[in-house]
């Protein structure tokens, strides 16, 4: 672990995970490599590392981090779960609100619809809507459009 730690201490803040993950997949003993036995976890592993790679280290610090804030003030509440869509397989949900929606494709996308059991939240850039095939073919009278507050002050 030492290794590792002395290898991360070498890069800034302002490097690109994509670097990191390069130098961390070249240690014989790295986390990834371990992961290989255990193929569920590390399909996760990658798929968080894939939504990393184009931030910087400090861009990546800073959203793990509010999402420990967010877990750590939400600890403890039965009535609300957050978790990856690799996790949700095999889960129901009263209401699922999906973060990001524009960056979800194929299998994923299908796997994080079909958890929830009576209201669907989705939450991305409009344009997805529009060029992801499968929420094209979703008719309109199924759905409402919201813009979020922020959004729609800018135009003001």
């Amino acid at each position: 672990m030492q290794h590792h730690l002395a290898l991360i201490n070498l890069f800034s803040l302002a490097t690109p995970m994509s670097q990191l993950e390069e130098a961390l997949r070249a240690l014989p003993d790295s986390p990834l490599t371990l992961l290989r036995i255990q193929k569920e976890k590390l399909k996760e592993v990658e798929a968080l590392l894939g939504e990393f790679r184009s931030a910087t280290i400090k861009d990546a610090i800073e959203e793990i981090r509010r999402h420990i804030t967010f877990l750590d003030r939400h600890r403890g509440r039965a009535d609300l779960v957050l978790a990856s869509i690799e996790y949700s397989r095999s889960q129901e949900f009263e209401t699922v609100f999906l973060i990001g929606v524009d960056r979800v494709f194929g299998q994923r996308l299908y796997v994080s619809v079909s958890r929830v059991k009576q209201r669907l939240f989705l939450v991305g850039e409009e344009d997805a809507f529009a060029t992801n095939r499968v929420l094209a073919e979703v008719p309109r009278n199924l759905y409402t459009r919201t813009q979020a507050a922020e959004a729609l002050s800018q135009r003001l």
